[in-house]
């Protein structure tokens, strides 16, 4: 059977079944290629231009002594305590007052009278004298009846005393009264002078938040200054017991770092300038971008325009047209925008499937997929795409709904670093990462239309 040599790409008939060249030479001059190809592609993240570190820039430099932790308190001066206690004996007097008020209101609203009394223990007394033994219930009722005509006789002579007593009682209840009101003003008024003075004399410090056991660092001396106390190397060491809920030493792992191994790793950045700067920050350099506008916005003039930046000044480009192509229209969008570039490179690929096969780990820094919408790249797709191009940059185009939301999933914008939504001819930061979100940039500085 035939095979064909992958390097001269002649048809040879082998001598063995494993054979794959069609002679030594091939078989050399094959792997001398390709071991080129694969240092090449080890040093994609080398081969970048424009990068910067950004511990070195001073405006990122983090400081390596932190403050303690600290709480602020209330200070409760002598003073402020005696005010306290007048404040709390003026309002139990006030509550006693207002209880004493509406116990005269009663009295006062129903002075009560004898008339009713009069009348009942006339009828009992007529029942008891008429059968003292209540055995005729006969002599009983005429007795009572003849008892209550009696009382009401009594009482209609001594009615008009009745009512001068019941006066006399209501005149009394509302100066006891109006005495009452005059206190709970007094009380009220001294009570509000007192509390806005309590206020006045509050005052407050910091003190060190307590720590957990075995906690090392700062400590700082009530009412005081902020200090770092530092151990007495004068005395002898004391052996301290170890405490039963004392916190053990972490385990140090490759997912679990020290802060201070963390300020030691070196991260690049792309230095953008100018306008760029401005708008992005400086990226890092296998960032996520997603770009969205509605049709004819400029979204995609704009990610042309991004990507032609990006070959011009830090590496190899490669634009996916996904849904143009090699089109006439996708030509001209090009052209309009001087987008040529040795590094620039397009590609006229319709699926997620095609793009795994045609664009290599580490063929491209910067990868421009246009669009998500069109290819039917999903949540799912694009993060088995971050995770196969993990050393290069992912930009994507989506469309945008009426609302002006990403069209799809938002969980794309979740897991971006920069959002970037394409409206009349503007594009704007609604999402970033590296710079405050708001940033504007005009797509159509010579009036091109998408």
């Amino acid at each position: 059977m035939l095979k064909t040599c992958p390097q001269c790409q002649n048809e040879f008939e082998p001598k063995r079944s494993d054979a794959k060249f069609c002679c030594s030479t091939c078989k050399a001059k094959y792997w001398e290629q390709n071991k080129n190809k694969t240092e090449a592609t080890k040093s994609i993240t080398a081969e970048l231009r424009g990068t910067i570190d950004l511990s070195e820039k001073p405006e990122n430099k983090i400081p390596t002594s932190l403050n303690p932790p600290t709480k602020t308190i209330q200070v409760e001066t002598e003073e402020y305590k005696a005010v306290k206690r007048k404040i709390s004996e003026l309002e139990t007097s006030k509550k006693r007052l207002q209880g004493d008020i509406r116990s005269v209101n009663q009295q006062i609203s129903n002075p009560g009278g004898s008339g009713g009394l009069l009348l009942v223990s006339g009828g009992a007394f007529g029942a008891y004298m008429a059968d003292s033994q209540f055995k005729s219930p006969t002599k009983n009722i005429l007795g009572a009846f003849g008892g209550i005509l009696g009382a009401a006789v009594i009482n209609s002579l001594t009615a008009d005393d009745d009512e001068k007593n019941k006066q006399i009682r209501i005149t009394k209840a509302k100066n006891k009264l109006n005495e009452l009101n005059v206190s709970l003003t007094s009380v009220d008024t001294e009570l509000t002078s007192l509390m806005w003075k309590s206020l006045k004399m509050i005052q407050y410090k910091e003190e060190a938040i307590p720590v957990f056991p075995g906690f090392r660092g700062w400590g700082v001396k009530l009412g005081e200054p902020k200090t770092k106390i530092e151990p007495d190397l004068s005395q002898p060491k004391i052996k301290i017991p170890v405490l039963q809920n004392e916190i053990k030493k972490p385990v140090i792992t490759g997912k679990i770092i020290s802060s201070s191994d963390l300020q030691k790793i070196n991260h690049k950045a792309l230095e953008f300038k100018d306008k760029w700067c401005e708008f992005f920050g400086y990226p890092s350099i296998n960032f996520n971008c997603v770009i969205h506008g509605m049709s004819g916005e400029g979204k995609s003039t704009y990610a042309i325009q991004f990507a032609n930046y990006l070959a011009e000044n830090f590496g190899r480009v490669v634009y996916i047209s996904g849904e143009e192509g090699f089109s006439k229209t996708f030509k001209d969008k090009v052209s309009n925008n001087n987008a040529a570039s040795d590094d620039l490179f397009v590609a006229d690929i319709r699926t997620f499937e095609d793009v795994v096969k045609e664009i290599g780990t580490n063929s491209f820094n910067f990868i421009f997929i246009d669009s998500l919408d069109n290819m039917k790249i999903d949540v799912n797709k694009m993060k088995e795409l971050r995770e196969r191009y993990k050393d290069s940059a992912l930009i994507t185009i989506s469309q945008s709904t009426k609302e002006g939301k990403i069209r799809g999933s938002y969980e794309l914008v979740h897991d971006c670093d920069v959002e970037v939504k394409v409206e009349n001819g503007i594009a704007i930061t609604t999402k970033n990462r590296f710079k405050p979100k708001g940033m504007k940039m005009i797509v159509f500085p010579n009036n091109l239309k998408e």
